[in-house]
């Protein structure tokens, strides 16, 4: 018997995300655009549903587990893939970031621990709207439970490995999770690492097809890697004024614009040419890149910044707090 898949997030937990829920609405839409570029997205998103739209635009039963308001998962059509579709403006600084880091000379680095682009593209319609696919994020990476020590303490090294990597770019607020912890971490992997038949987005525990429960492995691989699925917060900063009590940093706003705190001619040197292939994305400037992200390499003796401290601070308060309370009981 079919299984009803019903979200049991509650998205409105998530009041630090500056930005709304994209409507049901909207992935209705532009559920052709989608397809064509080669991701379908659920039926309920399709444009003959049935599926009656709530008045207020949004029904949390239909949406995917992993909370990111922008986000909606999909199918991959060439290889049935299960990923998820971020739907980010054009100017953000985030945008900017991402592409970066997934640039030839940034993507192979073994200490960089953002998340990997599918691919990337416009609607011609929506200059403003920029669709990046990624890996379909697991929503937390405590399930399911660390089979022993040595796996609680990879995840915590790769999620250290991966602040440091982005200090060392000048990239910071990269793990803005607040004091209570009930907010989702950044930290992810894919989902397919240990659900290798994948499940329903909507409820995890079942098959993609609702049809009975899904499997998992018992033991996470020795080369599961681990990533930032966002970086909603981030901040562009140098840690050379990292001593000046009125150190001025770039930190991302309410809005999605690149703030005006740092040139956005340097922002421009990046490239964002689209991508006609929706099973590859485009790859950044490579010469640009080292602009945008320039390895910090006579900071190194340079204290780090507020913005620095409070990353490790959250992360040392993730760490000891919920981390090592769920992997004590192994």
């Amino acid at each position: 018997m079919a299984q009803r898949a019903t979200s049991g997030y509650d998205f409105t937990l998530y009041e630090p995300w500056p930005d709304p829920v994209v409507p049901d609405r909207y992935w209705m839409d532009h559920y052709d655009y989608l397809l064509a570029r080669g991701f379908a997205l659920r039926d309920n998103w399709r444009p003959s549903s049935s599926t009656m739209l709530p008045s207020k635009g949004f029904d949390a039963s239909l949406r995917p587990l992993t909370p990111l308001p922008d986000g909606i998962d999909a199918i991959e059509v060439r290889n049935g893939r299960l990923v998820l579709i971020r739907k980010l403006q054009t100017s953000s600084l985030e945008l900017q970031l991402l592409v970066a880091l997934s640039s030839p000379d940034l993507r192979e680095h073994p200490e960089n621990h953002c998340c990997r682009i599918i691919s990337r593209f416009s609607d011609p319609s929506e200059p403003d709207t920029t669709f990046i696919v990624i890996p379909y994020p697991h929503h937390t990476i405590f399930q399911p439970t660390f089979y022993n020590m040595t796996e609680a303490m990879d995840c915590g090294r790769q999620m250290l490995e991966g602040i440091a990597f982005f200090h060392s770019r000048g990239v910071a607020h990269v793990f803005p999770l607040p004091d209570e912890i009930r907010h989702n971490i950044p930290f992810k992997f894919d989902h397919i690492v240990m659900y290798p038949d994948s499940y329903n987005p909507v409820d995890p525990k079942y098959l993609p097809n609702g049809h009975g429960r899904c499997r998992h492995l018992r033991r996470r691989p020795d080369d599961n890697f681990y990533f930032f699925g966002h970086l909603r917060f981030a901040a562009l900063q140098s840690t050379s004024d990292s001593c000046h009590p009125d150190c001025d940093f770039v930190v991302v706003s309410g809005t999605s614009d690149i703030s005006t705190a740092h040139s956005t001619t340097e922002f421009n040197q990046v490239s964002l040419s689209l991508s006609d292939d929706a099973g590859e994305p485009a790859e950044p400037d490579s010469t640009s890149t080292s602009n945008l992200l320039p390895l910090h390499e006579n900071d190194r003796d340079s204290p780090p910044t507020p913005a620095m401290i409070e990353d490790l601070r959250r992360f040392a308060f993730t760490y000891i707090r919920y981390f090592w309370k769920k992997a004590r009981t192994i």
